[in-house]
């Protein structure tokens, strides 16, 4: 009976182990375009086959400076913080580099699932703002997939953005494995029953391509303080007005 329960309690020390390595570390995701300029652009091409040229080749390199960037997602028990990785090459052209980053990308994502707060720090206009985000209302498949050697479960979700003519509604698919009991992933999206391996969303696919856990836990989350704090809503107004006045000047 003694060497039962000891048998027992080793069982569930184990357990707690597996579980508390995993409470904290970091994860690497390489991002991709879903979709080529040709795909997306056939009406410019007709039009005006010129800036066609001119373009496709901006979004090509792009692409190609995509392959050497990695995005980090470090995360420790309930909050989580998502930026891309120091990038230095020489001669590299910023233009070239702030397409391949994206308008998401390039931003910092702070989140604590346990408070439901959720920030984007981005630089903006010229000004520094933090950004609170809405929290993403899931809705779970049971569509699974194989990606990277994890079983992967498929999460749709929508965002909406206010646009120049309404409201612009945008599709989020996440794949999720429920393997990794870590509920985040890239660009500030979360909330999931485990960490999402693959996210697709404006065009933009990110994949986990690394997995590192920290079982001393020694990832430090800090709270960007940074920036002027507003709402998504008050944000997308602010960018509207400058359209407008941008428009006017003109």
């Amino acid at each position: 009976m003694k060497y039962l329960n000891k048998l027992v309690i080793l069982f569930f020390f184990a357990i707690n182990i597996s579980f508390s390595q995993k409470n904290a570390g970091e994860i690497i995701y390489k991002k991709k375009f879903n979709k080529n300029f040709s795909e997306l652009n056939k009406k410019l091409k007709k039009q005006n086959l010129q800036r066609f040229i001119e373009y496709n080749e901006i979004w090509n390199t792009g692409a190609e400076l995509l392959k050497n960037i990695d995005f980090i997602l470090k995360f420790h028990a309930n909050q989580s913080l998502f930026s891309v990785s120091n990038y230095v090459e020489p001669d590299i052209n910023e233009l070239d580099l702030n397409f391949a980053l994206g308008i998401y990308g390039s931003c910092i994502y702070y989140n604590n699932l346990m408070l439901n707060v959720y920030y984007r720090q981005a630089d903006a206009y010229g000004e520094t703002f933090l950004i609170e985000m809405p929290k993403i209302n899931w809705r779970l498949t049971d569509v699974t997939k194989i990606i990277n050697g994890y079983t992967c479960f498929k999460a749709e979700a929508k965002t909406t953005t206010k646009g120049r003519n309404g409201d612009i509604e945008r599709p989020v698919i996440a794949w999720y494995s429920k393997d990794i009991p870590v509920s985040f992933g890239p660009i500030g999206f979360a909330g999931l029953p485990g960490l999402i391996i693959k996210l697709i969303y404006h065009n933009e696919v990110y994949t986990v391509s690394k997995i590192n856990f920290s079982r001393e836990n020694r990832i430090i989350i800090k709270k960007p303080k940074k920036g002027i704090k507003v709402t998504k809503e008050e944000f997308e107004k602010i960018g509207l007005d400058k359209i407008k006045n941008y428009k006017k000047m003109f």
